[in-house]
């Protein structure tokens, strides 16, 4: 019996033994634990304010970094901005007035748009140009062409074409001419459209 106990005696010491190694990794496990919970918590933490320094930075100016410098830049870009579009109905004005007064003057610098109402070879109109300011003669070969009016915007051009049309002129048609030449009139739309005036 006593083989017995001292074999008891065995097991219970390994059983001693295991329960310490347990012990000890159950405490080098909490240990971890601790840690990792402890690490967890302080990056959430520093998200948290990283979150917020951000969304505040978007509503105030930033507490320090070289924002303060880029706020003031956005500051005064969107002065300038709201400037710019406060002068945008001036502008427009002012390019509708040069655009008026250019299609009145003789100038055949840059894109026009003219009707063509008639080319004739036995037909003089010459006693009408006083009293149709805007009927032009031209010469081409042994052909006199007329056009009448004179137009920067081609869209204008065209409403212009449909009421002479409407007044009877049935063979009326639009005339691209740059530079006071005429070219085609796909050409003449295709540059009006990159010219600003």
């Amino acid at each position: 019996m006593e083989a017995t106990n001292e074999f008891t005696h065995q097991e219970y010491l390994e059983l001693e033994n295991e329960k310490l190694d347990l012990e000890s990794e159950n405490e080098e496990l909490a240990s971890k634990s601790k840690i990792f919970i402890t690490t967890t918590i302080i990056f959430a933490i520093l998200f948290v304010l990283s979150l917020g320094y951000i969304i505040l930075s978007e509503v105030n100016e930033p507490l320090f970094g070289k924002w303060p410098q880029v706020a003031q830049d956005n500051r005064q870009l969107k002065v300038q901005l709201s400037e710019l579009n406060g002068l945008k109905p001036t502008i427009d004005s002012l390019v509708t007035i040069n655009n008026t007064l250019s299609e009145q003057s003789d100038t055949q610098e840059g894109v026009f748009f003219e009707v063509q109402i008639g080319a004739f070879e036995h037909f003089n109109m010459n006693q009408y140009m006083q009293e149709l300011a805007r009927l032009k003669k031209e010469q081409v070969d042994t052909m006199d062409k007329y056009t009448l009016g004179k137009f920067r915007n081609f869209k204008t051009a065209q409403a212009f074409n449909n009421d002479i049309k409407k007044m009877g002129i049935a063979d009326a048609f639009i005339v691209g001419k740059i530079n006071g030449q005429r070219v085609e009139l796909q050409e003449a739309v295709v540059a009006s459209k990159k010219t600003l005036y």
